[in-house]
């Protein structure tokens, strides 16, 4: 399990990190992707953030960022609402570069049912907000990835990742997500129409009913199937845990010990 603690990060809110996951991320040098929340945000220093990067730096220990995401609407149809998302993503980012991540993971947070009338101009808005967000990435070293949420199939990424240059911005695969809210598409064809824009996988399971964020080999998702298909097209992403509990980190730990392909 050592070996795969290595090989992977694991997503920790930032505030849950300082609070309850401190003494034991530092004892076994566990990579993180930190969960910058509007609530850490709000409440803690630039200097506290700043401090904390440095200490896990200085540890070894290897990072990436999620940025945050709640009602934000990166392409949002009112242009005050997307200003808002863009002050508070601008935020983040300048947090971020303290972490010197590999990644910044964004949601791009479109929902057919809500725009389909008006897709092509949130697109355009989309591209616009992402396209302000890639030098301030590419400055500090990071590449800027794009995760699914509530996305059904593939289309939409598709559209994005053809309206900016190759590798300026990349694919977060969420295959929790893809379970519940993307079936439209299967999960192989997902992986195919993006795979040359894959960037980082998001890995936790479920019985494609709800997003609860279990152990790998908990619910109906081929985790070990997904990982072996892209190491034989040598596709090797970031790769984050997101189970929601410590015992489904360590079980899910335990699980790639088993299938881990590379």
């Amino acid at each position: 399990m050592n070996r795969i603690i290595k090989e992977v990060h694991v997503s920790i809110p930032f505030l849950q990190l300082i609070r309850d996951y401190w003494t034991e991320v530092l004892e076994l040098g566990i990579n993180l992707e930190v969960g910058l929340s509007d609530q850490a945000l709000d409440q803690v220093s630039m200097d506290e953030f700043k401090r904390t990067a440095e200490s896990l730096l200085d540890r070894g220990i290897q990072m990436t960022v999620h940025a945050p995401f709640m009602d934000l609407c990166p392409g949002g149809i009112d242009p005050k609402m997307r200003r808002a998302a863009v002050q508070r993503l601008i935020q983040a980012f300048e947090v971020a570069s303290f972490f010197k991540p590999k990644t910044i993971v964004g949601h791009l947070n479109y929902e057919d049912r809500r725009y389909r009338d008006q897709r092509d101009q949130w697109l355009a808005n989309s591209l616009e907000t992402w396209r302000m967000l890639m030098a301030p990435a590419q400055d500090m070293g990071a590449q800027l990835v794009l995760e699914n949420v509530y996305e059904e199939d593939a289309v939409v990424f598709e559209a994005f990742f053809a309206a900016v240059p190759l590798g300026s911005v990349k694919f977060c695969l969420d295959v929790g997500h893809r379970n519940v809210w993307g079936t439209k598409m299967p999960l192989q064809e997902w992986v195919d129409r993006l795979a040359p824009h894959l960037g980082e996988l998001h890995l936790h399971n479920n019985d494609g009913t709800w997003d609860n964020h279990q152990a790998l080999g908990r619910g109906t998702i081929d985790v070990a199937g997904l990982l072996a298909g892209l190491a034989a097209r040598r596709i090797r992403p970031v790769i984050t845990l997101e189970p929601h509990t410590k015992n489904g980190v360590i079980d899910s730990l335990a699980y790639l010990e088993g299938v881990w392909p590379w």
